[in-house]
C-alpha cells in the first residue's frame, strides 16, 4: 500500500467575485465571445429543469442558454454531455431522451427518444464517425447513429452484469476499446468496438468502480494508459492504471481516509474524508490526475476542508492543487485546460435552489458564477474534436 500524506496545507483569506447569468437580457451567442466551458445542471427530478449553463471567454455566464435558444426546456435530469462528431450530445435521464445540440448557436439539432421509460439514458461515447454508445443503468448498452439520429442496436449484457437491474455507468474508449464501468461490482467491462456484445466481454475483475465512484471519469493518460478510480467510503480512495493492450491492473496508488484515532498519521494535509461522490479530472498534458477529497485542517478540532489533490503520474507526487473553502456540496469538479483553475460545481446544499460553478485561483482567489439546480459536470470548449 503506497500511503500519502501531506504535512501542510496553507490558506490565506479568499478574494471572492460573484457573477449572476444574463437573465435572458442578451442574445444568448456572440460570435465575437465563444464559450469556453459548459455547466450541465441536472436540474430536480421530475421538474423539467435539466439546464445547459455556459461560460464565454470573457466572463459572461448564460444560466440556460438551451431555453434562451429553442424556447422551450432541455428537459428531466441532465446527466451527461459530450462532443460527438460534430454536435453536442446531452442525456436526459428522465426525460427517456438524448438531446442533439449544435456547439456553437446551441440551437437543438434532433431529439433521439428511447420511447420506453424503463430506459433512463446516462452516459454517451463516440465510438466511429457515425455511431455512439449510450449506457442507460439497466443492462443493456444503446448504439446510436449520429447521423440520422436514430437508435439502431439495443444490447443485452445481463450475463455480464448478473443481474436485470444493474448496468454500465461511465465509459471510456482506448485502443478500439469501450471500457465501462459495471454498477454491481462486477469490474471493468472491455468490449472491441467491432463486436459489443455480451458474448465478446472481458471483466477486469481486480478494478470494481461501485457505487461510489461509478460516475468518476474514465481518463486517458500521455502515454495511452487509462486510469479508473475506486472508492470506499470511510476506508480507501484508489487511482487505478489500466494497460488497455493487456486488459490488466498495472499501477494502484491508494490513499487512506485517516481517523482521528491514528494519531501517527492524522496531521494537517492528510484526507480524512470525501463527498459522496468524488470526482476525477485532467489537464491538457494529460500528465497529472485531479481528484476530490476531504484534507485534514486542523488537528485539535478535526477541522476539514473540499481539496482538489493532484497525481503527477511521472513523478508519482501528490500535493494540494487547490483548498476549495466555502463549498456547501460539492457536485461535480473540473480542471481548466491549461491546468490553473480548479472549478467546482456547488449544490449549496441540495435543496432544488440553483447552485454555483466556483473556480480555485492559484493565487486563492475564487470566481463564483451562479447557475442551474444541481450543477454536476463541466466540460471545456477546448476539447470539442
Amino acid at each position: 500500500m503506497k500511503k500519502i500524506f501531506l504535512l501542510m496545507l496553507l490558506f490565506a483569506s479568499i478574494v471572492s467575485c460573484e457573477k449572476d447569468d444574463n437573465g435572458g437580457q442578451t442574445p444568448p451567442v456572440d460570435p465575437t465571445d465563444p464559450v469556453e466551458l459548459i455547466v450541465l445542471n441536472e436540474g430536480k427530478i421530475g421538474s423539467g429543469m435539466g439546464t445547459i449553463s455556459t461560460l464565454t471567454q470573457s466572463g459572461k455566464m448564460t444560466y440556460d442558454i438551451f431555453k434562451d435558444v429553442n424556447n422551450r426546456p432541455m428537459g428531466d435530469v441532465a446527466q451527461c454531455v459530450a462532443y460527438i462528431n460534430g454536435n453536442y450530445y446531452v442525456t436526459l435521464n428522465n426525460s427517456h431522451k438524448v438531446e442533439v445540440v449544435d456547439p456553437i448557436s446551441f440551437a437543438s439539432v434532433a431529439t433521439i427518444d428511447f420511447g420506453d421509460e424503463d430506459v433512463n439514458p446516462r452516459f454517451i461515447v463516440r465510438i466511429s464517425d457515425t455511431e455512439a454508445i449510450v449506457s442507460a443503468m439497466r443492462p443493456f448498452l444503446y448504439r446510436i447513429n449520429t447521423q440520422t439520429f436514430k437508435v439502431v442496436e439495443t444490447i443485452d449484457i445481463k450475463s455480464v452484469t448478473g443481474n436485470i437491474n444493474w448496468g454500465i455507468e461511465k465509459m471510456a474508449v482506448v485502443d478500439g476499446k469501450l471500457f465501462g464501468a459495471t454498477l454491481n461490482r462486477k469490474g471493468v467491462a472491455v468490449f472491441d468496438l467491432n463486436n459489443i456484445s455480451a458474448e465478446n466481454c472481458r471483466l477486469i475483475a481486480d478494478v470494481q468502480p461501485g457505487e461510489n465512484s461509478k460516475t468518476c471519469k474514465m481518463l486517458v493518460d500521455k502515454n495511452g494508459k487509462l486510469w479508473v478510480a475506486t472508492h470506499q467510503a470511510g476506508k480507501m480512495f484508489t487511482l487505478n492504471c489500466i494497460d488497455p493492450a493487456t486488459e490488466t491492473l498495472i499501477k494502484k496508488v491508494e490513499y487512506p481516509v485517516i481517523a482521528s484515532t491514528d494519531t501517527e498519521n492524522y496531521v494537517v494535509g492528510a484526507i480524512v474524508g470525501s463527498e459522496y461522490y468524488p470526482r476525477t479530472d485532467m489537464d491538457r498534458n494529460k500528465d497529472k490526475i485531479y481528484f476530490t477529497m476531504r484534507a485534514l485542517t486542523d488537528v485539535d478540532r478535526g477541522s476539514d476542508v473540499l481539496a482538489i489533490y493532484s497525481y503527477n503520474i511521472d513523478t508519482e507526487e501528490t500535493t494540494i492543487f487547490r483548498s476549495c473553502i466555502g463549498v456547501g456540496m460539492m457536485y461535480g469538479m473540473g480542471v481548466s485546460p491549461d491546468g490553473k483553475i480548479g472549478y467546482i460545481c456547488d449544490c449549496l446544499d441540495y435543496s432544488a435552489q440553483r447552485g454555483y460553478l466556483r473556480g480555485f485561483k492559484e493565487d486563492e482567489s475564487v470566481v463564483s458564477y451562479r447557475v442551474g439546480i444541481y450543477p454536476r459536470m463541466i466540460y471545456f470548449t477546448e476539447y470539442n474534436e
